[in-house]
């Protein structure tokens, strides 16, 4: 499956959670998330520009490969996710099988879904709380950013890494 989405930085959380629930957008998450991410002792995924990924969200537990970002607008990629039972458990598969962590992040994350788009607030230690908005299509993004009243111009596609790195 592919993932579409955009970042917008900095954004007025009640402004935004407002305009949300005036469009019809419904609240389906709120809460922290724990990501590591893993890799070869080579870094020959970091290298390919592709994620594994271990991550909780609430009480759920998700293992997630990322393929190289495509896209220029929108950041494109494969994504392949599944849940699994253990947080524990699944971290000593991929470390029994050579992978290495070589990133760990928390934030706190609240989600909503407006049709085809699911736009989710992070805030980071440190950074500005930014918008994620990720759709089936890229119309679907697109118009989604409009309805917030944002302009394409104003989103950004850089990884979590990236934005970490723009703010320390």
């Amino acid at each position: 499956m592919k993932e579409i989405e955009v970042k917008i930085l900095e954004v007025n959380k009640p402004e935004i959670e407002r305009k949300l629930l005036q469009l019809g957008a419904k609240k389906t998450f709120s809460g922290k998330i724990e990501a590591t991410l893993f890799d070869h002792p080579k870094l020959k995924l970091r290298e390919n520009d592709k994620i594994l990924r271990v991550r909780t969200v609430g009480n759920k537990v998700e293992l997630c490969f990322k393929g190289k970002k495509e896209g220029e607008q929108f950041k494109i990629r494969e994504e392949i996710e599944i849940e699994t039972s253990d947080v524990a458990d699944t971290l000593q598969i991929l470390k029994s099988l050579g992978f290495v962590e070589i990133f760990k992040n928390n934030k706190e994350r609240i989600s909503y879904r407006l049709g085809n788009t699911k736009i989710e607030f992070d805030t980071i230690e440190g950074i500005p709380t930014f918008l994620e908005i990720e759709g089936i299509t890229e119309q679907d993004v697109a118009d989604c950013v409009e309805k917030l009243g944002y302009s394409m111009d104003e989103t950004t596609i850089i990884s979590a890494n990236e934005l970490m790195e723009r703010y320390k």
